[in-house]
Protein backbone atom coordinates (compact mmCIF):
# COMPACT_ATOMS: atom_id res chain seq x y z
CA UNK A 1 0.00 0.00 0.00
CA UNK A 2 2.90 2.41 -0.44
CA UNK A 3 3.74 2.58 3.25
CA UNK A 4 7.06 3.95 4.50
CA UNK A 5 7.67 4.45 8.23
CA UNK A 6 10.54 6.21 9.99
CA UNK A 7 11.87 5.94 13.54
CA UNK A 8 14.45 7.96 15.41
CA UNK A 9 15.71 4.83 17.15
CA UNK A 10 13.07 4.88 19.88
CA UNK A 11 10.70 2.37 18.21
CA UNK A 12 8.16 5.12 17.66
CA UNK A 13 7.17 4.90 14.01
CA UNK A 14 5.58 7.61 11.88
CA UNK A 15 4.78 7.73 8.15
CA UNK A 16 6.98 9.51 5.64
CA UNK A 17 4.30 11.27 3.62
CA UNK A 18 2.70 12.38 1.36
CA UNK A 19 2.98 9.16 -0.59
CA UNK A 20 1.57 7.15 -3.48
CA UNK A 21 -0.76 4.38 -2.38
CA UNK A 22 -0.89 2.54 -5.71
CA UNK A 23 2.61 1.06 -5.27
CA UNK A 24 3.30 -2.03 -3.15
CA UNK A 25 6.86 -1.47 -1.98
CA UNK A 26 9.44 -4.27 -1.72
CA UNK A 27 12.66 -2.41 -0.96
CA UNK A 28 14.07 0.90 0.28
CA UNK A 29 17.56 2.44 0.37
CA UNK A 30 18.85 5.84 1.38
CA UNK A 31 21.90 8.06 1.04
CA UNK A 32 23.11 11.23 2.72
CA UNK A 33 21.84 13.30 5.62
CA UNK A 34 20.04 16.57 6.18
CA UNK A 35 19.43 18.54 3.00
CA UNK A 36 21.46 15.95 1.04
CA UNK A 37 19.28 13.02 2.05
CA UNK A 38 17.79 10.96 -0.80
CA UNK A 39 15.56 7.88 -0.41
CA UNK A 40 14.76 5.32 -3.08
CA UNK A 41 11.82 2.90 -2.86
CA UNK A 42 10.93 0.23 -5.41
CA UNK A 43 8.02 -2.14 -5.89
CA UNK A 44 5.03 -2.99 -8.04
CA UNK A 45 1.85 -1.33 -9.21
CA UNK A 46 -0.96 -3.91 -8.99
CA UNK A 47 -2.78 -4.68 -12.25
CA UNK A 48 -6.11 -2.94 -12.90
CA UNK A 49 -9.18 -4.96 -12.01
CA UNK A 50 -9.85 -7.66 -14.57
CA UNK A 51 -6.25 -7.70 -15.88
CA UNK A 52 -3.08 -9.49 -14.77
CA UNK A 53 -0.14 -7.37 -15.95
CA UNK A 54 1.49 -5.34 -13.18
CA UNK A 55 4.22 -2.71 -13.61
CA UNK A 56 7.32 -1.98 -11.63
CA UNK A 57 7.76 1.46 -10.11
CA UNK A 58 10.70 3.41 -8.70
CA UNK A 59 10.03 6.25 -6.27
CA UNK A 60 12.48 8.92 -5.11
CA UNK A 61 12.26 11.12 -2.01
CA UNK A 62 14.20 14.37 -2.01
CA UNK A 63 13.60 17.87 -0.63
CA UNK A 64 10.73 16.62 1.51
CA UNK A 65 8.54 14.96 -1.13
CA UNK A 66 8.17 11.77 -3.16
CA UNK A 67 8.14 11.49 -6.94
CA UNK A 68 7.66 8.52 -9.26
CA UNK A 69 10.71 8.40 -11.54
CA UNK A 70 10.05 5.16 -13.40
CA UNK A 71 7.19 2.88 -14.41
CA UNK A 72 6.87 0.14 -17.01
CA UNK A 73 9.17 -2.42 -18.72
CA UNK A 74 9.34 -4.38 -15.48
CA UNK A 75 6.88 -6.86 -14.02
CA UNK A 76 8.02 -5.53 -10.66
CA UNK A 77 10.97 -4.54 -8.49
CA UNK A 78 12.06 -6.54 -5.44
CA UNK A 79 15.41 -5.05 -4.47
CA UNK A 80 17.35 -1.78 -4.40
CA UNK A 81 20.93 -0.91 -3.38
CA UNK A 82 23.39 1.85 -4.14
CA UNK A 83 26.98 2.87 -3.45
CA UNK A 84 26.00 6.54 -3.51
CA UNK A 85 23.28 8.95 -4.66
CA UNK A 86 24.34 8.66 -8.31
CA UNK A 87 24.96 4.90 -8.39
CA UNK A 88 21.78 3.00 -7.48
CA UNK A 89 20.60 -0.40 -8.75
CA UNK A 90 17.02 -1.68 -8.88
CA UNK A 91 16.42 -5.41 -9.38
CA UNK A 92 13.24 -7.16 -10.44
CA UNK A 93 11.80 -9.10 -13.33
CA UNK A 94 11.11 -8.09 -16.92
CA UNK A 95 7.69 -8.42 -18.47
CA UNK A 96 9.16 -10.75 -21.11
CA UNK A 97 12.40 -12.67 -21.71
CA UNK A 98 13.88 -9.92 -23.90
CA UNK A 99 13.16 -7.13 -21.40
CA UNK A 100 15.59 -5.97 -18.67
CA UNK A 101 15.39 -7.24 -15.10
CA UNK A 102 17.55 -4.47 -13.60
CA UNK A 103 17.92 -0.73 -13.90
CA UNK A 104 20.82 1.50 -12.90
CA UNK A 105 20.46 5.14 -11.85
CA UNK A 106 23.52 7.04 -13.06
CA UNK A 107 22.68 10.62 -12.11
CA UNK A 108 23.08 13.53 -11.88
CA UNK A 109 21.54 13.46 -15.34
CA UNK A 110 18.44 11.68 -14.01
CA UNK A 111 19.25 8.71 -16.22
CA UNK A 112 18.10 5.11 -15.75
CA UNK A 113 20.17 2.56 -17.66
CA UNK A 114 18.52 -0.80 -18.42
CA UNK A 115 20.44 -4.00 -17.64
CA UNK A 116 19.85 -7.73 -17.85
CA UNK A 117 21.54 -9.74 -15.11
CA UNK A 118 21.57 -13.40 -16.18
CA UNK A 119 20.49 -14.53 -19.62
CA UNK A 120 16.78 -13.77 -19.45
CA UNK A 121 14.89 -10.70 -18.33
CA UNK A 122 12.14 -12.79 -16.76
CA UNK A 123 14.61 -14.12 -14.16
CA UNK A 124 13.76 -12.29 -10.92
CA UNK A 125 16.59 -10.33 -9.27
CA UNK A 126 15.46 -10.70 -5.66
CA UNK A 127 18.43 -9.27 -3.75
CA UNK A 128 21.17 -6.64 -4.25
CA UNK A 129 24.08 -5.55 -2.10
CA UNK A 130 27.67 -4.42 -2.42
CA UNK A 131 30.70 -2.73 -0.90
CA UNK A 132 31.25 -0.08 -3.58
CA UNK A 133 30.68 0.81 -7.23
CA UNK A 134 33.05 -1.94 -8.38
CA UNK A 135 31.79 -4.69 -6.08
CA UNK A 136 28.05 -5.31 -6.43
CA UNK A 137 26.25 -8.59 -5.83
CA UNK A 138 22.89 -9.81 -7.12
CA UNK A 139 20.95 -12.99 -6.34
CA UNK A 140 18.03 -14.48 -8.25
CA UNK A 141 15.05 -16.66 -7.39
CA UNK A 142 16.15 -19.67 -9.44
CA UNK A 143 17.98 -22.93 -8.83
CA UNK A 144 20.79 -22.25 -11.32
CA UNK A 145 22.72 -19.13 -12.34
CA UNK A 146 21.56 -17.53 -9.10
CA UNK A 147 24.58 -15.44 -7.98
CA UNK A 148 26.19 -12.62 -9.98
CA UNK A 149 28.89 -10.04 -9.21
CA UNK A 150 29.71 -6.75 -10.92
CA UNK A 151 33.44 -5.88 -10.83
CA UNK A 152 33.22 -2.45 -12.41
CA UNK A 153 33.27 -3.75 -15.97
CA UNK A 154 30.78 -6.59 -16.31
CA UNK A 155 28.42 -8.92 -14.45
CA UNK A 156 30.02 -12.31 -13.81
CA UNK A 157 28.21 -15.52 -12.90
CA UNK A 158 29.51 -16.59 -9.46
CA UNK A 159 27.15 -19.56 -9.03
CA UNK A 160 28.90 -22.62 -7.59
CA UNK A 161 28.10 -26.26 -8.36
CA UNK A 162 26.55 -26.83 -4.90
CA UNK A 163 24.12 -23.92 -5.28
CA UNK A 164 20.76 -25.49 -6.11
CA UNK A 165 18.17 -23.40 -4.24
CA UNK A 166 16.30 -20.22 -5.12
CA UNK A 167 17.83 -17.20 -3.40
CA UNK A 168 16.03 -14.21 -1.88
CA UNK A 169 18.61 -11.87 -0.39
CA UNK A 170 22.33 -11.07 -0.24
CA UNK A 171 24.55 -8.90 1.96
CA UNK A 172 28.15 -7.90 1.23
CA UNK A 173 30.56 -6.17 3.61
CA UNK A 174 34.26 -5.29 3.59
CA UNK A 175 36.16 -4.19 6.71
CA UNK A 176 39.87 -4.01 7.63
CA UNK A 177 39.54 -7.51 9.09
CA UNK A 178 37.38 -9.43 6.62
CA UNK A 179 35.40 -9.49 3.40
CA UNK A 180 32.12 -11.42 3.45
CA UNK A 181 29.13 -12.08 1.22
CA UNK A 182 26.16 -14.13 2.46
CA UNK A 183 23.28 -15.23 0.24
CA UNK A 184 20.13 -16.83 1.68
CA UNK A 185 17.16 -18.65 0.19
CA UNK A 186 14.84 -21.64 0.25
CA UNK A 187 14.90 -24.47 2.80
CA UNK A 188 17.49 -23.03 5.16
CA UNK A 189 19.96 -22.11 2.44
CA UNK A 190 22.95 -19.96 3.42
CA UNK A 191 25.90 -19.53 1.04
CA UNK A 192 29.07 -17.85 2.33
CA UNK A 193 31.89 -16.10 0.43
CA UNK A 194 34.60 -15.15 2.91
CA UNK A 195 38.19 -13.99 3.22
CA UNK A 196 40.23 -12.52 6.08
CA UNK A 197 42.49 -9.50 6.29
CA UNK A 198 42.85 -6.30 4.27
CA UNK A 199 43.73 -8.28 1.11
CA UNK A 200 41.55 -11.38 1.40
CA UNK A 201 41.45 -14.37 -0.89
CA UNK A 202 37.79 -15.31 -0.40
CA UNK A 203 36.30 -18.73 -1.04
CA UNK A 204 32.75 -20.11 -1.24
CA UNK A 205 31.23 -22.53 1.26
CA UNK A 206 27.77 -23.94 1.90
CA UNK A 207 26.66 -22.93 5.40
CA UNK A 208 23.04 -24.07 5.05
CA UNK A 209 21.32 -25.26 8.21
CA UNK A 210 20.82 -29.01 8.16
CA UNK A 211 17.21 -30.08 8.64
CA UNK A 212 15.86 -26.55 8.26
CA UNK A 213 12.96 -26.54 5.77
CA UNK A 214 11.85 -22.94 6.19
CA UNK A 215 12.81 -20.34 3.59
CA UNK A 216 15.10 -17.43 4.44
CA UNK A 217 14.20 -13.99 3.07
CA UNK A 218 16.70 -11.57 4.62
CA UNK A 219 20.32 -11.38 5.80
CA UNK A 220 22.49 -8.69 7.40
CA UNK A 221 26.14 -8.63 8.60
CA UNK A 222 27.52 -6.18 11.17
CA UNK A 223 30.98 -4.61 10.99
CA UNK A 224 32.15 -6.98 13.73
CA UNK A 225 31.01 -10.04 11.78
CA UNK A 226 27.70 -10.86 13.46
CA UNK A 227 25.27 -12.39 10.93
CA UNK A 228 21.48 -12.29 11.27
CA UNK A 229 19.19 -14.34 9.01
CA UNK A 230 15.38 -14.09 9.00
CA UNK A 231 12.61 -15.88 7.18
CA UNK A 232 9.52 -18.03 7.13
CA UNK A 233 7.45 -18.48 10.31
CA UNK A 234 9.29 -15.50 11.86
CA UNK A 235 12.49 -17.52 12.10
CA UNK A 236 15.66 -15.71 13.19
CA UNK A 237 19.16 -17.20 13.29
CA UNK A 238 22.35 -15.53 14.50
CA UNK A 239 25.92 -16.52 13.62
CA UNK A 240 29.37 -15.06 13.01
CA UNK A 241 31.61 -14.89 9.94
CA UNK A 242 34.49 -16.46 11.93
CA UNK A 243 32.36 -19.37 13.14
CA UNK A 244 30.86 -20.85 9.96
CA UNK A 245 28.01 -23.29 10.32
CA UNK A 246 27.31 -22.45 13.97
CA UNK A 247 23.82 -20.96 13.77
CA UNK A 248 21.89 -20.13 16.94
CA UNK A 249 18.13 -19.81 16.66
CA UNK A 250 16.76 -16.71 18.35
CA UNK A 251 13.71 -16.43 20.60
CA UNK A 252 10.93 -14.14 19.36
CA UNK A 253 7.98 -12.69 21.32
CA UNK A 254 5.21 -15.19 21.99
CA UNK A 255 2.33 -12.88 21.07
CA UNK A 256 3.24 -12.33 17.43
CA UNK A 257 0.61 -12.93 14.75
CA UNK A 258 1.39 -15.77 12.38
CA UNK A 259 3.55 -14.69 9.46
CA UNK A 260 7.04 -14.35 8.00
CA UNK A 261 9.99 -12.02 8.51
CA UNK A 262 11.02 -10.49 5.19
CA UNK A 263 14.08 -8.35 5.95
CA UNK A 264 16.68 -7.47 8.60
CA UNK A 265 19.11 -4.60 9.17
CA UNK A 266 20.99 -3.04 12.06
CA UNK A 267 23.07 -0.05 13.09
CA UNK A 268 25.24 -2.32 15.26
CA UNK A 269 25.46 -5.67 17.05
CA UNK A 270 22.97 -4.63 19.71
CA UNK A 271 20.55 -2.61 17.57
CA UNK A 272 19.03 -4.85 14.91
CA UNK A 273 15.58 -4.62 13.31
CA UNK A 274 13.57 -7.34 11.56
CA UNK A 275 10.35 -6.62 9.67
CA UNK A 276 7.67 -8.87 8.25
CA UNK A 277 4.10 -9.58 7.33
CA UNK A 278 1.17 -8.50 9.50
CA UNK A 279 3.01 -5.20 10.19
CA UNK A 280 5.50 -6.93 12.51
CA UNK A 281 8.61 -4.93 13.51
CA UNK A 282 11.06 -6.57 15.91
CA UNK A 283 14.09 -5.00 17.58
CA UNK A 284 17.09 -6.86 19.01
CA UNK A 285 18.65 -4.78 21.80
CA UNK A 286 20.10 -7.11 24.46
CA UNK A 287 21.58 -4.30 26.57
CA UNK A 288 18.22 -2.54 26.79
Amino acid sequence: GGSVLVSGGDCQWSPVSPFMIDVNLKGIWGSGDGAQKVLWAAGTIPPPQGTFVQNGAILRWANGSWAKVDEGLMDGYWSVWGSGPDDVYFGGMGVATDFPNTKHWIGPGDTLQVLTISDLGMNKVSGLSGTGPNDIWAVLEQTSSSVFRYDGNQWENQTQTFMNQELHDVWAIRTDDFYAVYAVGDEGTIYRYYGEGANPEPAWSDESISGETRDFYGVWISTTGQVFVVGEDQTIYRGHVNDPGNWIIQTTPLDLPAGDLMDVWGSGDEDVYAVGTEAVILRYSPSG
